[in-house]
């Protein structure tokens, strides 16, 4: 019997599975998807020895922008009760609902799917799969733009998904950025969608979420993102990440520079966080706690975490010197501390321990923020100024002092060290120490040193030396030291005479006459000025801070009213400190006490220079580079050796102190006129030498 012969060549066999793979069903199902549901099935699938390169193909499929579907309403025709919709309506409704299963498929791909590729791709297929993804970043962001600009409604039932919110996509690209900085790959092909990055994450900056007043995209995001916590926003990290790439960082600042009024509304966003979290109700983020997967955590942890990470992008932010002026000229600190202490109030002293030393933490970092420009910048002088006075408008006295209080040991050191700033504060500038100053008065009434609080000896110390201080430096008018002059010799009868000037080269000494100024320069200052003048140079040209003479003579005043508090200290608590320093028997340097206390040490003239390394010789030495400290070190000398019994008779004494400015300690060395008791002391002569040694 012939055999049969097979018409039309051999037959081909289905293709089969392999073991471990995602079925081929399951694949061609996820690409032709009209609805997320086969998405969902594919992807819960995909895992590390089961990843293929074609799971990216599917998701560029769902993500292309041809899919974008914008329906045009037909205009309103007159229509009958149970007759047929017009063709023209009937085209229309089935155009919706393309619209809305597309945009569906094409959220997910473009958030979830993209999240989850980053997460299951095996190193050796990463390099390759960012390559096929990087030139279509630019498609995953316009179909968000998409979403927030079209018609179509934007909530998704099934998923409880908003569209329009901008923090799904955050996350997944900040996911893909990050893994990137950590060393994972490097991927040229990134550079490539820079600003259409840059404009999309700004804009997602400046979204404002219409389900809960149109404020900022938080804690209704909770339900579907997978940030570790409550507060952590995926768009706050995104710009953080992109803020540590340098081309990125340059082109948002080119951007929020270069964009009239967009950095304007950036800051506007920021100050919208805090009044945000300042006036939302608690039990409306408790309801948010409870439906999503941090059910149990406490409302103030959320909320105190949304904070910080607003601080610490707007930190980032200031590291362009545009955009941290404009910062500190704002309400952003006054309302940040305010929000901070709102919900520091809320929280349990002794069960969200962890919570409130986040709140301390915020108001750390908002004065070192502000401080570290501060001191680093020349002209940041007055904006900073402006934002420290934010602050003590704001609330950030009352974190401070809840610090104090804290039962933590943690939270207590954090107390101090802000006290300490405050105080660094009061020794930089009159305005800044009005500020301080009127805010104790409005705690503490008119005994200032009082706290109303329990505290340790340390910290009550540091409260007392911000109290005297913040009295001392808020108090201080600009003419309370008219009458001085630089000339060591002056008699004192020439100020009344002719008006007082400054050296035109250096800006750094005053005289209270020409005739007096000329003896000074034969003296002395001819060997100071041009070294002074070099400084001063250097300080403008690095846009430093400049210690002047005015800033000299306000913290020589400064320090002639600490030491009269020291002496009326002194009267009551030790006897023999104020004989020592009322009834010397030879010349005396009296050092002030690091605290308001009346241990303070005195050496003699000699003993002083010794201790100070002051050499007259070494500040005449012509080296290209001196010592900053150094070119006032003659004078200084010759103030001391000059200072004789005859004037320790006549109530003249000779005080020390330390302040600071800017990133530099400063001894300021004073010789004042006692007086009698409860009377001011009169400043005769101050000459100041400055050490780089401040840090925060």
């Amino acid at each position: 019997m012939a055999s049969r012969v097979q018409r039309g060549g051999p037959r081909t066999l289905p293709r089969q599975d392999e073991p471990g793979q995602i079925p081929r069903r399951i694949l061609k199902n996820a690409k032709e998807a009209t609805d997320v549901q086969p998405l969902i099935d594919a992807f819960a699938l995909l895992t590390e020895e089961n990843y293929t390169l074609e799971m990216v193909e599917i998701v560029l499929h769902h993500i292309n922008p041809e899919r974008m579907i914008h329906p045009e309403a037909p205009p309103i025709a007159p229509w009958a009760p149970g007759s047929n919709l017009p063709r023209v309506e009937r085209e229309y409704l089935s155009q919706l609902r393309q619209q809305e299963a597309w945009g569906r498929t094409a959220l997910f791909c473009g958030a979830e799917a993209l999240f989850i590729i980053q997460a299951r791709c095996p190193a050796r297929l990463r390099e390759e799969t960012t390559q096929k993804i990087a030139p279509h970043l630019d498609d995953i962001l316009a179909w968000f733009k998409y979403f927030q600009s079209s018609t179509f409604p934007l909530q998704d039932p099934e998923s409880n998904v908003f569209l329009g919110d901008p923090s799904k996509p955050c996350e997944a690209i900040w996911q893909w950025y990050d893994s990137e900085l950590s060393g994972l790959v490097f991927v040229p092909q990134l550079s490539r969608s820079i600003e259409t990055v840059v404009k999309f994450t700004i804009s997602s900056w400046l979204a404002t979420d219409p389900r809960i007043g149109h404020g900022p995209f938080n804690i209704r995001c909770w339900a579907y993102n997978r940030m570790p916590g409550p507060g952590e926003c995926p768009i706050l990290e995104l710009i953080m990440c992109l803020l540590k790439i340098e081309e990125y960082q340059r082109k948002i600042f080119e951007s929020l520079i270069g964009t009239r009024g967009l950095l304007n509304r950036v800051i506007k966003a920021a100050i919208a966080r805090c009044e945000f979290v300042l006036n939302v109700d608690k039990v409306v983020v408790e309801k948010e706690l409870e439906m999503c997967r941090f059910k149990g955590r406490p409302a103030v942890d959320g909320m105190l975490t949304y904070l910080l990470r607003t601080l610490e992008t707007v930190q980032r932010l200031c590291e362009h010197p545009v955009v941290s002026e404009k910062v500190f000229r704002s309400d952003f600190f006054e309302l940040l501390t305010r929000a901070t202490y709102r919900w520091l109030s809320q929280s349990d002293a002794r069960g969200e321990s962890k919570e409130r030393l986040r709140a301390f933490e915020i108001a750390r970092l908002s004065q070192t923020v502000v401080l570290s420009h501060k001191i680093s910048s020349g002209s940041h002088w007055k904006a900073t100024s402006r934002a420290l006075k934010s602050l003590m408008q704001g609330a950030y006295l009352d974190v401070v002092v809840a610090a104090l209080q804290s039962p933590l040991p943690e939270g207590r050191k954090l107390g101090n060290e802000m006290l300490q700033l405050l105080q660094v504060q009061c020794d930089a500038q009159p305005s800044s120490s009005e500020a301080v100053y009127s805010k104790l008065r409005e705690r503490c009434g008119n005994n200032l040193i009082e706290p109303g609080f329990r505290s340790t000896q340390e910290m009550h110390a540091y409260w007392s030396l911000l109290a005297y201080d913040s009295e001392s430096a808020g108090t201080y008018e600009r003419g309370d030291t008219s009458s001085i002059c630089d000339n060591l010799s002056c008699p004192g009868d020439r100020r009344t005479f002719t008006k007082s000037r400054e050296c035109s080269r250096c800006h750094t000494v005053l005289y209270c006459s020409p005739a007096c100024q000329q003896e000074d320069w034969n003296v002395l200052h001819r060997q100071e000025c041009s070294r002074a003048r070099a400084h001063m140079l250097e300080d403008m040209q690095q846009d430093k801070p400049h210690y002047g003479l005015s800033m000299r003579l306000f913290q020589a005043e400064l320090v002639t009213r600490r030491a009269r508090i020291i002496l009326g200290v002194a009267r009551i608590a030790q006897a023999s400190v104020f004989k020592k320093l009322t009834a010397p028997t030879v010349p005396l340097v009296m050092e002030l006490a690091p605290a308001v206390n009346p241990d303070c040490k005195f050496r003699s003239v000699d003993e002083y220079l010794r201790f100070r390394q002051i050499n007259a010789t070494s500040s005449h030495t012509k080296s290209p580079s001196p010592p900053l400290h150094r070119h006032f070190d003659s004078r200084i000398e010759t103030m001391l050796r000059t200072f004789d019994m005859a004037e320790v008779r006549a109530g003249i004494r000779v005080v020390e102190d330390k302040c600071q400015f800017g990133d530099k300690t400063v001894h300021v060395l004073a010789k004042v006129r006692m007086s009698a008791p409860g009377e001011p002391f009169q400043l005769l002569h101050c000459v100041s030498r400055l050490q780089k040694a401040f840090t925060l």
